[in-house]
């Protein structure tokens, strides 16, 4: 009965981590800034929230679909347009696993760029 409990225990500390403790060496970028540079843009918030602010620079790659579809990302320094710190986590960490280099990020909240 306890090594189901320290298991469990175990587990959520593992989500835990793996959400809410800040990515290292992305650096937080204005989206005006970003204009200027080199890197690939992906923004990975919902299609609802991203389906206007699309350019054609910017790849509409949500969170949700990027184990789908991040083959399709070329391999070059990203930047990612995220809603939240969590959501900047789970993309950072599972693009870093993929091997990619995420350079920047930035937050986007509600129609105002943070």
């Amino acid at each position: 009965m306890s090594y189901i409990v320290i298991s469990l225990i175990v587990s959520m500390l593992g989500s835990l981590v793996k959400r809410y403790i800040p990515v290292l060496n992305v650096a937080y970028i204005s989206l005006e800034q970003v204009r200027k540079m080199e890197s690939v843009v992906v923004d990975v918030r919902n299609y609802t929230e991203s389906h206007s602010d699309n350019t054609s620079r910017i790849m509409c790659i949500p969170y949700a679909y990027l184990k789908r579809y991040y083959h399709e990302i070329p391999n070059k320094p990203l930047h990612l347009i995220v809603h939240n710190k969590v959501d900047r986590n789970l993309s950072v960490r599972f693009l870093r696993k993929k091997g990619f280099h995420i350079q920047s990020y930035s937050i986007y909240l509600d129609g105002k760029k943070a």
